[in-house]
């Protein structure tokens, strides 16, 4: 067993606040991560997830890669762009990761077929949220990874349970 304090990798940064720098991430780092993750983002042994996000990204790390270590939950990979969609099926993810951005393009997406107001009122009935339920995959967990969460207010009120997960690289990942 490695020491708490040894070096696990090292994650590099993008960039977008300043020069990207390389963070040293130890064994303890992603054990806490980990640990914390699981508390609050129900992974599981029979659980799904969809891997998109780059394994340079730190909640991407910690709570894909080394809560499947801890979990024995099921990852599936993304092949490309292009199949993120026919992926997406495929994999039928029980706990979901994204960043603000792809959030924003669900919502865009649903409201392109159908306005805000008219499915805020079709959800307000009991058997059409079912529906709605059952077409999003069943009993879907999400989370952001990244700042506050983008997700649409309407998946999150009727289908999905929502929680944060965000790290910058440092030595640190939170959920």
């Amino acid at each position: 067993m490695r020491d708490a304090g040894d070096m696990s990798t090292i994650m590099y940064t993008s960039g977008t606040t300043g020069a990207p720098k390389g963070v040293m991430h130890t064994f303890g780092n992603f054990a806490m991560a980990v640990q914390q993750g699981l508390k609050r983002i129900p992974l599981r042994e029979d659980g799904r997830m969809l891997s998109y996000l780059p394994l340079s990204h730190v909640v991407e790390r910690a709570l894909v890669e080394h809560g499947q270590l801890a979990t024995g939950m099921h990852v599936y990979f993304a092949e490309s762009l292009d199949t993120f969609a026919a992926d997406l099926q495929r994999a039928r993810p029980t706990v979901f990761f994204s960043v603000p951005r792809l959030w924003v393009k669900f919502q865009q997406g649903v409201q392109t077929k159908m306005p805000p107001k008219k499915m805020d009122l079709f959800l307000k009935l009991p058997i059409l949220n079912g529906i709605v339920k059952k077409k999003v995959l069943g009993r879907w967990a999400w989370t952001s990874a990244s700042s506050p969460p983008a997700a649409p207010r309407r998946c999150r009120s009727s289908c999905c349970t929502g929680m944060r997960g965000w790290g910058c690289a440092w030595p640190r990942a939170t959920a």
